[in-house]
């Protein structure tokens, strides 16, 4: 199975604007990360990086 992981700087922000965009959401965010289908079918998981300082 494909499975493309991205990171973002503001889960918060594009989780809100991809379930406003009505896509698949297969596990919800938890603040941390977030996993989501595309049209195909292709799973995509979504990290939130650490701040500077925060590790």
């Amino acid at each position: 199975m494909a499975m493309l992981w991205l990171e973002t700087d503001d889960l918060a922000t594009i989780a809100e604007r991809i379930v406003r965009s009505g896509a698949c959401v297969v596990e919800p965010s938890d603040g941390q990360s977030m996993i989501i289908t595309d049209p195909d079918g292709i799973v995509i998981e979504i990290w939130q990086t650490e701040e500077a300082g925060d590790g």
